[in-house]
């Protein structure tokens, strides 16, 4: 689900409680991703790197698997993946967890893009993304947040990411983002050239000096 907050971030907060604990949660399998088609918002500060990304899961009394989580764009081609580790998810419990994804995806403001995760590893599987279906006992939350029938939830074929499947416009997985601005053109080269005269100038002074 997405929900547009500062330009510095699209936020979930203290909103995603309650019936989203585990009224819709789906199990996330090695196999077959399940995914999250939503429109990406830069906001009024033109911030289109995405720096982070946070889902909500409810894991089971044991699960061993790591999470992976990729981004694709809207024509289903890979952009980056990064991996959340089995050792950092709480068992037992439904908790939001955030991946940071750095300053080098840089997405573009008003394009639609796909969040599709699965777990990898062996061992005990017992990992599920928290959901919110229209009509449901989240429909509370699911209409503060639900960004209509062009962001939907929906699952892969395979880890190929060549073939959807499942597709359901009224059911949303819960996920947040937060966006940092790209650097003004110039600027970090101009820092960087500021440093190297520094450190040039100040070489020169001390040969001077001895």
């Amino acid at each position: 689900l997405f929900v547009v907050g500062t330009s510095a971030g699209r936020g979930m907060g203290l909103a995603y409680t309650g019936n989203a604990n585990t009224g819709a949660s789906t199990l996330i399998t090695t196999t077959a991703p399940l995914a999250q088609r939503f429109q990406f918002v830069a906001g009024a500060s033109d911030q289109t790197v995405l720096n982070s990304l946070t889902l909500r899961l409810l894991s089971g009394a044991a699960n061993t698997q790591d999470l992976v989580i990729s981004i694709l764009d809207d024509s289903n081609n890979l952009l980056t993946t990064k991996l959340l580790g089995a050792s950092d998810i709480i068992n037992g419990i439904t908790d939001n967890y955030t991946v940071d994804f750095g300053d080098d995806l840089n997405l573009t403001d008003g394009e639609f893009y796909r969040i599709a995760v699965n777990a990898t590893g062996t061992g005990s599987n017992n990992l599920r993304w928290v959901g919110s279906q229209t009509g449901s006992t989240d429909a509370l939350i699911n209409s503060a947040t639900f960004q209509g029938a062009d962001a939907y939830g929906f699952g892969y074929t395979d880890t190929s990411f060549d073939t959807v499947q499942n597709i359901n416009t009224a059911f949303d997985y819960v996920f947040s983002y937060t966006t940092v601005a790209i650097p003004e053109p110039g600027t970090v080269a101009s820092f960087l050239m500021a440093l190297a005269l520094t450190g040039g100038i100040l070489r020169r002074r001390n040969r001077l000096q001895a």
